[in-house]
């Protein structure tokens, strides 16, 4: 739909004011797999702390900020539906490098999401939450995605991926946890499509999954 000639991380991750973007999210642990609708749009820049930011606000009235700087995009803040201010992301995080190019390369941590059970040998839900540590590259510049929001042309493709040894308890003992994520950028729109997949070598919680695609956006 359009093409990849800016290559700026804001051309990938747009956050001019009042965009919007609505998505729908398959969301599997052990339990099986809910279906669910996200939606998020852009608010006004504003002032924090001596710096430019400009907040996603979520449908469940959470707010993420970002900064754009010479490093990319970057998310730095956040201030839930229940926080009284914007509370500091530290280590603030790349969501897109300044140099967008195939084979470009950043770090970034992420918590575990999916790997929850609610059966035995659990009495109640449990989940596993642990940071880990994602490198990630941009694999392609060229892909063509198809989701219900329609066909995408000149798409990045990131792909992130990290291990962790923890310490987990509670049935579980020691096991080392995979988090792998794919993430799909559009020109001009951002991101269209996401695929996560988080393991575990402990049998009773192995596996959880995410997949998110865009419905539509403006």
């Amino acid at each position: 739909m359009s093409t990849a000639c800016d290559q700026r991380p804001t051309n990938y991750y747009p956050l001019d004011v009042d965009r919007r973007w609505h998505y729908t999210i398959e969301r599997t642990t052990m339990d099986g797999t809910v279906t669910q609708k996200y939606l998020t749009q852009t608010l006004p820049y504003q002032n924090w702390n001596g710096i430019r930011i400009v907040a996603k606000n979520t449908i469940s009235d959470h707010r993420y900020y970002y900064r754009i700087d010479g490093d990319g995009v970057r998310r730095v803040a956040r201030k839930l539906r229940t926080d009284k201010h914007i509370q500091a992301v530290d280590p603030s995080h790349i969501v897109l490098p300044a140099d967008i190019r195939s084979g470009a390369t950043w770090q970034r941590s992420t918590q575990t999401i999916v790997l929850e059970n609610a059966g035995p040998p659990w009495e109640t839900p449990f989940r596993i939450t642990q940071t880990v540590i994602l490198d990630y590259t941009i694999e392609s510049v060229t892909d063509v995605v198809h989701v219900p929001a329609g066909e995408f042309h000149d798409c990045l493709r990131v792909v992130g991926s990290g291990l962790i040894d923890a310490e987990i308890g509670n049935y579980i003992g020691r096991t080392v946890i995979s988090v792998t994520v794919t993430e799909w950028y559009a020109p001009n729109v951002g991101l269209v499509r996401l695929q996560r997949i988080e393991t575990t070598d402990a049998e009773a919680l192995n596996y959880g999954a995410l997949k998110m695609e865009l419905e539509s956006y403006h």
